[in-house]
């Protein structure tokens, strides 16, 4: 489900807090309460100018696991003509440190990413929906 436009309409992306600022836009007004004790993953396609070209929800899953299908992350990416693409996801725990899981999905994404030549900027973690905890980007933790 593509996240309404206005929300990150000409914004660009130049780093790790660029994101969290739409993505603060994004849980306020594009999620529903009841969603917020669940794993949320979106995938955020940029153009070659670094503007972010669709927010796109590509899993909702259960209290501590959300694994999308990697076609899903690159359906959107080729239809819209990315040039690179960021992922993020929230830990409902309130944790943002990356499970095992999410280390070994990244370096899945990271793959299809170099095969496609889509670059994989960033997969941000955040600690929780309410943004009152916070958030951790592998690659400003040099996990990419």
């Amino acid at each position: 489900m593509i996240v309404k436009e206005s929300i990150y309409e000409k914004k660009r992306v130049l780093n790790s807090e660029d994101i969290t600022y739409i993505m603060r836009e994004v849980y306020t007004f594009g999620v529903a309460q009841e969603d917020f004790h669940k794993e949320l993953f979106y995938s955020i396609g940029l153009n070659a100018r670094h503007t972010v070209l669709y927010i796109d929800l590509i899993g909702l899953g259960t209290v501590d696991h959300c694994n999308p299908p990697l076609r899903e992350i690159f359906k959107t990416a080729l239809d819209k003509n990315a040039v690179s693409i960021i992922l993020v996801h929230n830990h409902p725990s309130g944790k943002c440190k990356p499970s095992a899981e999410d280390k070994v999905f990244t370096e899945g994404v990271k793959k299809v990413s170099k095969i496609l030549q889509i670059t994989l900027l960033d997969h941000i973690i955040f600690g929780s929906l309410d943004m009152k905890g916070n958030h951790l980007s592998m690659a400003d933790e040099g996990l990419l």
